[in-house]
């Protein structure tokens, strides 16, 4: 089983819990995990070195993924986007986070390049966060810092409501951005032209039954 994705604890767990409920005889198989950004991903896809990858695309970035030749993007849902922070930092008393209080805000955000959740936010990232008198983001491509980064200092970060889950063990909380309509979707890529395999098939399955809020369709997930 041959998966890469964007930093994901909920998709590495799903990977464990996949493993965990097969039948003993069923467990004879490899697992390769990938972690990268986007266009990292897409490389890695391209080049047959996973098999499946999973992203988060905006609505802008889906329209022009969707016209590349040799990639396809499945949508398995949509989330909208969250602030995360320390439970001990001052802006997790708030019950939600509105546009004009994000330009007073810290960042550090995860180095996605042109698919960054971060440019999710539009105009927001230069007229209100860029533009902000208090506007400051830290970058990085170790999800260790950043969640360190969150713990323990007065920095937020921006990601889908998808992960809201993932951090409460870590003393992080989630606190919804309104009225902003920013939906993104997370799916999975593949190569247009390849069939999945059974076994990546029926992992994704077991995610849409495990782990994907989603109406039931009796629709094979491989289009």
């Amino acid at each position: 089983l041959s998966v890469c994705s964007v930093p994901s604890n909920q998709v590495t767990r799903v990977m464990a819990e996949f493993y965990r409920d097969q039948n003993d005889d069923e467990k004879n198989f490899q697992m390769e995990y990938w972690e990268d950004n986007v266009e990292e991903l897409v490389t890695r896809i391209h080049k047959r070195k996973s098999e499946i990858g999973f992203v988060y695309l905006s609505h802008k970035n889906l329209a022009a993924f969707n016209n590349h030749i040799k990639m396809k993007f499945f949508e398995l849902g949509k989330y909208p986007l969250y602030l995360y922070a320390s439970k001990n930092n001052g802006w997790s008393k708030f019950d939600t986070i509105s546009e004009g209080m994000l330009s007073k805000i810290k960042f550090v955000q995860y180095r996605e390049g042109q698919y960054s959740l971060y440019s999710h936010l539009g105009h927001l990232k230069e007229d209100v966060i860029y533009g902000g008198d208090y506007a400051e983001v830290a970058v990085s491509n170790s999800n260790h810092f950043l969640i360190q980064l969150l713990k323990n200092t007065e920095y937020c970060s921006i990601s889908s409501s998808f992960i809201k889950d993932e951090f409460k063990d870590e003393g992080i909380v989630a606190i919804p951005i309104e009225p902003l309509d920013v939906n993104v979707s997370f799916g999975y890529i593949k190569r247009s032209r390849d069939n999945l395999s059974p076994l990546a098939q029926n992992f994704l399955e077991y995610m849409l039954k495990h782990y994907i809020q989603k109406p039931k369709t009796d629709k094979n997930i491989n289009i």
